[in-house]
């Protein structure tokens, strides 16, 4: 604490005017009452301390719900990484400073993080030009991704199902998510 009851005591005596009537003594009565006026004065100073720590979701403690519930977490379609106070604070700056990229590399590192290594197949329509011999796909695949995961995923707390809802709650909403377990 940056200031305390005995800080203010001092502060509220040097306050009263010099003389002989104004006795500074610490077992006075004027010391008595300055340590009853100096307590509430010392609590407000310790909750703006707290509250210069909880501005920031990094380093929140007491309005940690408050951040959670802004930034709409826990998010129902994403388990939480942590249940831990750091854990969640993580996941608040986290969803603060997340760009939700659509990027292959983004998706990658996303499932990386809840503990899958995966990859990514990327589609498109076949156009005028391409070899002949290949499946034919229109146009709806210009939006179709596929994730391909190993077998040995399942075996993650929440298995397939969670990566499956993890990845089609990021994608974008144009987008069709094909998931291949090899």
């Amino acid at each position: 604490m940056i200031f305390n009851n005995e800080n203010f005591t001092k502060a509220l005596l040097d306050l009263f005017p010099k003389g002989p009537i104004w006795n500074r003594l610490p077992d006075g009565p004027m010391a008595f009452l300055c340590k009853i006026w100096a307590q509430p004065f010392a609590r407000n100073a310790a909750r703006a301390e707290v509250l210069l720590t909880d501005v920031f979701p990094g380093t929140s403690s007491e309005t940690l719900p408050e951040w959670e519930k802004t930034v709409g977490l826990p998010d129902p379609n994403l388990p939480a990484l942590d249940p831990s106070l750091e854990g969640r604070r993580t996941s608040v700056v986290n969803r603060l400073t997340d760009t939700g990229q659509s990027d292959q590399d983004y998706y990658i590192s996303i499932a990386k993080s809840y503990g899958y290594p995966i990859t990514i197949t990327f589609f498109s329509p076949l156009v005028f030009g391409q070899t002949f011999g290949l499946a034919f796909r229109g146009e709806v695949w210009a939006h179709v991704w596929q994730v391909n995961a190993p077998e040995a995923s399942s075996s993650v707390p929440g298995g397939k199902a969670q990566l499956e809802q993890i990845l089609r709650a990021l994608a974008p909403p144009h987008t069709i998510v094909i998931f291949n377990y090899i």
